[in-house]
């Protein structure tokens, strides 16, 4: 059952209830702080790799025309990596944005279903 302490005015399931001393709050140990620090450090890189390996990868389609430099090129690569994470982040309007941007100022079209960017908008099927 449930039992109530009026006195510290807690509930308990079963009726256990904490010594006096042993509800205070103590603050965490440097050693204890650092070991939380690389439990959520841990937990990202993990968090991480899931990501990096459930994320569609998109390639550049080998129909595509030639990028006039690699700093277009990369930046259109960045610019479909970023599309990806607000899909993935169910941010369809700045993902739709993107695909706009990159089909008006580069002429790059992007295939979802072929997971393929192309310059020219030709994909290989």
């Amino acid at each position: 059952g449930v039992g109530v302490n009026d006195t510290t005015r807690t509930w308990s399931i079963g009726s256990r209830f904490l010594k006096s001393y042993e509800n205070e709050w103590k603050a965490p140990t440097i050693s204890k702080i650092s070991e939380m620090k690389e439990k959520v450090s841990f937990t990202h890189e993990l968090f991480q790799m899931r990501r990096q390996f459930e994320s569609p990868n998109f390639r550049r389609s080998q129909n595509s025309h030639s990028f006039p430099n690699a700093i277009v090129e990369k930046r259109v690569a960045s610019m479909v990596q970023e599309r990806i994470h607000n899909r993935e982040e169910g941010m369809f309007l700045e993902a739709d944005a993107i695909r706009r941007e990159l089909w008006s100022t580069y002429n790059v079209g992007v295939n979802d279903r072929l997971q393929q960017y192309s310059l020219g908008g030709v994909f290989e099927i």
